[in-house]
């Protein structure tokens, strides 16, 4: 197997540990040191506006000095913001906790970028698949995330939960010393730079296929981002279901969301893209009514399942649709184009999630994800006489 990507799938299945500690305990920790309960979501959205707010600098970085030393760098900027976090819950402050989830999402940033360089490892026909092993890496995540945060939660004697992020820093030291190994990728650089006398929309292979695989990405990540931030606030502070019960039905949704990556490549290759894309959809929209109509503990579980499901297939689709919209010598700037939007919806996702959460309740977090879903359909269909998915 190519080492490329042996090494970014355990870099990803240890770097990704980040999103399930904070997003379980983000919300947990910030009801406990924010002044209002309308703030409590904040610490995981500002882990989002960190991974945007970082996906033109971490792009640059690697555009510049190659992907291995990006990649180390983002391993670094969290392993800091781990320790912060642990300080911010020692000391009981609020801002600090918030800059320390602001720095983990710069990794975030730079973790998405692994799909890509998975792909420029790999012949163009095998692009879904090595796209679906890496982010296969998150099964794993899924498992070591919520293990971190339940299991070390007591371990310091500097507030509970502070040595859960003390453990999730040294995973991510791990993390960096294994991307030392990855090295460059050999990419097609015979144009090194973009034609100037044509701009870059004019240069893109399908600019209706660039639009759709952004809308498809930031519709799997906006909707997911909503209805999963709004969930252990809305379980363990709104209907007192226990940490350890919140934390089962976030670890069943992040592995939800990854295991598909096993075969989602292979079911894009066999049943083609639009297929895949509308079953992402369909499956979104059943998470979506299970959380309207069931809010006990199995029906949260399902919900999330589906939603991580639903995501996964979307964002597959999404991303695979991407990597044939650009000619090479642009692939820096559509990919920080694509991951700048996406991640965008995302941060506002979760920064109205607490609001929409606290103001309207749980059944309109559903309803609006609805529409947005809907929305994305209906583009879906207008677009495909225009465009060949498959």
């Amino acid at each position: 197997m190519n080492k490329n990507l042996v090494v970014l799938t355990i870099a990803q299945s240890l770097g990704m540990c980040s999103g399930p500690v904070v997003i379980l305990l983000g919300g947990i920790l910030g009801a406990q040191l924010a002044s209002s309960s309308e703030l409590a979501t904040l610490p995981i959205a500002f882990m989002i506006v960190g991974s945007v707010l970082s996906i033109t600098p971490a792009t640059m970085i690697m555009k510049r000095f190659g992907r291995r030393v990006g990649f180390c760098i983002g391993s670094l900027v969290a392993f800091l913001g781990c320790m912060f976090a642990a300080y911010s819950i020692y000391i009981a402050y609020f801002p600090l906790f918030c800059l320390a989830t602001t720095l983990i999402g710069f990794n975030m940033a730079v973790i998405q970028q692994y799909r890509f360089a998975a792909v420029e490892n790999v012949a163009p026909e095998h692009s879904s698949r090595a796209i679906s092993l890496v982010m296969s890496g998150g099964i794993l995540a899924a498992y070591i995330g919520p293990a971190l945060a339940t299991g070390s939660q007591g371990w310091l004697d500097y507030g509970l939960y502070s040595g859960s992020f003390v453990s999730l820093a040294v995973v991510l030291g791990i993390s960096g010393v294994i991307l030392l190994f990855y090295t460059e990728g050999v990419a097609d650089e015979r144009v090194a730079v973009e034609t100037k006398s044509e701009g870059f929309w004019a240069q893109l292979l399908s600019p209706y296929v660039f639009m759709l695989a952004i809308a498809s990405s930031a519709v799997a990540f906006g909707v997911m981002s909503l209805v999963m931030t709004a969930t252990p606030v809305h379980m363990h502070l709104g209907h007192h279901f226990s940490v350890e019960d919140t934390a089962w039905v976030i670890q069943s949704h992040i592995m939800a969301m990854f295991i598909p990556s096993l075969f989602s490549g292979y079911l894009i290759s066999l049943l083609g893209l639009s297929r895949i894309l509308v079953a992402g959809i369909v499956l979104l929209l059943t998470a979506l009514l299970t959380a309207m109509t069931d809010i006990g503990l199995n029906g949260y579980w399902l919900a999330l399942v589906l939603l991580g499901v639903g995501w996964n297939f979307l964002f597959t689709a999404g991303t695979t649709l991407l990597t044939s919209s650009y000619r090479s010598e642009q692939r820096y700037r559509a990919q920080a184009t694509h991951d700048l939007t996406v991640f965008g919806f995302q941060a506002s996702a979760a920064l109205l999630s607490g609001v929409i959460l606290h103001q309207f309740g749980w059944f309109n977090i559903q309803l609006i994800s609805m529409v947005v879903l809907v929305l994305l359909a209906a583009a879906f269909v207008s677009m495909r006489t225009k465009i060949a998915v498959d």
